[in-house]
């Protein structure tokens, strides 16, 4: 499999080897103060998520906790770390979809149904430190739902790439002041694992991946590669544990630690 490295993040560990044959060189990072960090990432599940099963199988406690989006018509279970989570995402006819999101439904189902229509079925999450700046270079939108309480998602994936990665600031970041509350039991897991490091996203192709993965890949936030099918590397301390758990074909994701 050819991939195309389109940068690689300053000091984070790599989600991997380098498969790629001819690399492309990826422009060095920068070195000012860091200004976004990955805050968590969720993956399109079928309805009730029993893809969770591969998750447990790797040695992870999934929350009991089922996380209902009203006015998204999904409901999602998350996997607790201490620094952001794992999500798995579904629809749920149990909730409503406000009319002004319908058409957002209705590509999350796509999603959904990657393997057939292309489209991504990951979403990442960022979110902004001291050093971000108000603004970014590229055009964004805001979405909300009535689960959001009034705050707004900074969507950064251009409304006219509905196949890309879904990449986006958080309403409320999972850790610090503004974030719900999480029992910390759930943050325990048999494989003692304990805080996402690293992501890399392997896009089929280079259209599926929006400006915004350059600009976060520039800032060492995570790694993005074109080649193959959908993939999600996700290192998780460092790797310290020296372990790998490949969770293909259930999800398509790799976990190392």
């Amino acid at each position: 499999m050819a991939l195309v490295v389109l940068a690689v993040g300053a000091g984070s560990v790599g989600c991997g080897g380098d498969r790629s044959s001819a690399p492309v060189a990826a422009p060095a990072p920068s070195r000012a103060p860091a200004s976004f960090e990955i805050d968590h990432l969720w993956i399109a599940a079928a309805p009730g998520a029993p893809e969770r099963i591969a998750f447990v199988r790797a040695g992870f406690q999934v929350a009991a906790k089922v996380n209902p989006h009203e006015g998204q018509g999904t409901s999602s279970i998350t996997v607790e770390l201490d620094n952001g989570f794992l999500e798995l995402i579904y629809v749920d006819a149990a909730v409503p979809v406000a009319p002004n999101l319908e058409m957002v439904h209705a590509q999350f189902k796509k999603r959904v149904d990657w393997r057939a229509t292309g489209y991504s079925p990951f979403g990442i999450g960022v979110r902004k430190l001291g050093a971000a700046p108000a603004t970014f270079p590229f055009p964004t939108f805001q979405v909300t739902a009535p689960w959001m309480d009034g705050k707004f998602m900074e969507i950064l994936t251009p409304r006219e790439m509905p196949s890309a990665v879904r990449l986006f600031v958080p309403a409320r970041p999972s850790v610090g002041p503004d974030a719900d509350p999480v029992d910390p039991a759930a943050r325990v897991h048999p494989n003692h694992t304990h805080q996402l490091a690293a992501l890399r996203v392997v896009a089929p192709s280079a259209d599926t991946l929006p400006p915004a993965a350059r600009y976060l890949a520039d800032r060492g936030v995570m790694t993005f590669d074109v080649g193959g099918d959908w993939l999600l590397e996700v290192t998780l301390d460092s790797g310290a544990q020296h372990l790998e758990r490949d969770l293909r074909p259930t999800l398509p994701v790799v976990i190392r630690y």
